[in-house]
């Protein structure tokens, strides 16, 4: 039975018409996730298992991804059924996490994969262009060390969105890679011109251009470049930060 609602849902149900009262309360949720099931909603069956399976401790939550688009936009959720336990009672927590902003940039993503595998087959290098697509964090220091250089040809669109500051030309740094950026946004706080990096017009194809190609052929610039850029991302690690804190309290009490 649903004892209690968050207003999130309350606030959808009223906008979709789903249920007689906004806030549920009183219903069976088991009967609900039945009722799905019988409208050819098979998630309703799976819901109803994994609330018994974490009732009866079998596993510790359950995770379920589903549609639940309204009539005037596409939405997904998170259904997350997790346990509660009093000292008299034993519950489970269902909560519903809207992830349509998610699955929207992943689709955004996929498109503009295929628009590029399509530019590279057109230009003759699809051979020599690798789409590794999500990569966990746990892999970019491999990455990042088998590579000779990093480039993010950032600049800021039409709307003025821009790179607030650039994290991945940090750990790249941070791996020893001299980097090429574009200058504008915050990626000039991350790229110091002509030490770790470049920075151009990357409007200017024939800028960037020159840029990769006089870090790919000399091999000295790279590695000097690598180094300051290790040393500079070193700046902003936690005891760096720590550091110039202590400095900055240090002048301000004198």
């Amino acid at each position: 039975m649903i004892v209690e609602t968050n207003r999130a849902w309350q606030r959808f149900a009223e906008e979709n018409n789903l249920v007689s009262r906004s806030d549920s309360v009183g219903d069976d949720y088991l009967a609900v996730c039945e009722a799905a099931k019988e409208r050819g909603e098979p998630e309703g069956a799976l819901v109803a298992r994994g609330i018994h399976q974490v009732l009866a401790g079998a596993i510790p939550e359950f995770v379920l991804q589903y549609p639940c688009h309204s009539p005037t936009r596409k939405q997904w959720y998170n259904l997350r059924v997790l346990p509660y336990r009093s000292r008299t009672e034993h519950w489970v927590l269902v909560v519903h996490e809207d992830i349509s902003a998610i699955i929207a940039a992943q689709e955004d993503l996929r498109l503009k994969e295929e628009e590029l595998r399509r530019l590279a087959r057109a230009r003759g290098v699809e051979e020599k262009v690798r789409f590794l697509g999500y990569v966990p964090e746990e892999d970019l220091p491999g990455l990042y060390r088998a590579c000779d250089l990093f480039v993010l040809a950032n600049r800021r669109l039409a709307n003025d969105d821009m790179e607030g500051f650039g994290i991945v030309f940090l750990e790249a740094a941070a791996s020893g890679l001299p980097v090429v950026g574009g200058n504008s946004g915050g990626v000039p706080d991350a790229v110091s011109d002509g030490v770790n990096g470049m920075l151009v017009d990357t409007e200017d194809i024939d800028a960037l251009a020159r840029a990769l190609s006089t870090l790919a052929g000399d091999e000295d610039l790279r590695r000097r470049m690598g180094e300051e850029g290790r040393r500079f991302a070193e700046g902003f690690s936690w005891d760096g930060y720590s550091q110039r804190i202590r400095r900055l309290s240090d002048s301000l009490l004198r």
